[in-house]
């Protein structure tokens, strides 16, 4: 090339520039930090001398003055192959390459307890039943323990459910008693955070007609007109929300004194039931009141055990108007926990 003011020839610049090297910070699951050092020239390098290039995925920088190029976006786990070219004035190019991966995925921290769910048994077992299936799902992979009172952490609870280990527990019960309401409390654990509080399991068996289980025995058209002798023997006292043969025995009681609990359907003469609800604790304070007992608010307790344990067994003549009521009740069974 020739210098046109000094008649001399002038060599081109036609060596490419050394690129230097490549090298990577703030590796991260998706992102990465490409830096370019080193990079020189013998005369001079370009004022925008930098062009980076992801090659794995074909995306690259316009020229740069910047010596680093932060991308994003990228794939957890993965290795990507990145270029430097770097120019000097004359427009000659070099470029370097460098492979680098990105790295592993992080894990979410587990910080909630098991969530408990689908709790059965539920609602009333038919008559007869001795055994269920305890079952309860959660909703990650937890070992779960269940215990017959309430408030024991996870490590006092002594029975563990029989399958285990997954989302969905399940246990055998046993022993189950009619006329009885029963409640489990169950506790998980996911290896790493555990229940602080009690999920609940509540069922209950449903009585037989059948004296051997302390039940109430019909004789039909064999009554008196008054009150037949009453030989229930009760053994604890009662108020609202309880179940078992005694509200029963006490509502027939009740029924056949006088006293309704209910004109018709349950609670009435014939369909007592096994629970005591608003419309026996009514029925009862009129017979409080009658038979003054204080304080009448319909709670079964001693005093009024000692009037009906101690009813007049006296008979008249004979009538077809009413079944005869004979009640043998045996005292409460043992629950097996």
């Amino acid at each position: 090339m020739w210098d046109a003011y000094r008649s001399t020839f002038i060599e081109p610049d036609i060596i490419s520039p050394t690129p230097g090297s490549v090298s990577f910070s703030d590796v991260i699951t998706t992102a990465i930090t490409v830096l370019s050092s080193g990079a020189s020239d013998e005369t001079e390098l370009a004022v925008l001398p930098y062009v980076f290039r992801n090659v794995t995925d074909e995306v690259y920088t316009t020229a740069t003055s910047s010596t680093s190029w932060i991308v994003a976006g990228l794939t957890p786990e993965t290795s990507y192959t990145f270029e430097v070219g770097v120019q000097d004035l004359a427009g000659n190019w070099a470029t370097t390459t460098q492979a680098a991966t990105t790295t592993l995925a992080e894990t979410p921290i587990d910080a909630t307890a098991p969530l408990r769910s689908a709790g059965q048994p539920s609602g009333s077992q038919s008559a007869g039943t001795t055994g269920v299936t305890l079952s309860v799902t959660t909703d990650e992979a937890a070992t779960c323990k269940y215990s017959s009172s309430a408030g024991n952490t996870y490590d006092t609870m002594s029975d563990t459910f029989s399958t285990t280990g997954g989302t969905t527990h399940t246990a055998t019960i046993s022993g189950l008693i009619g006329g009885e309401s029963y409640i489990y409390y169950v506790r998980c654990t996911d290896g790493v955070n555990t229940n602080s509080t009690d999920y609940s399991i509540s069922f209950s068996v449903d009585s037989s007609a059948s004296i051997s289980a302390g039940y109430l025995s019909r004789s039909p058209k064999l009554s008196t007109n008054k009150p037949s002798p009453y030989v229930a023997i009760f053994t604890r006292n009662l108020k609202v929300g309880l179940t078992g043969n005694d509200v029963k025995n006490l509502q027939i009681f009740l029924n056949t004194h006088g006293y309704n609990v209910a004109p018709h359907g349950p609670g009435s003469l014939g369909q007592e039931t096994l629970y005591f609800g608003p419309a026996t604790q009514a029925a009862l304070i009129r017979y409080q009141k009658a038979n003054n007992i204080t304080p009448a608010f319909g709670y079964f307790g001693p005093l009024t055990r000692a009037t009906i344990l101690v009813a007049n067994p006296s008979s008249s003549q004979p009538s077809t108007d009413l079944p005869c009521l004979s009640l043998i009740h045996i005292s409460e069974p043992t629950r097996p926990y």
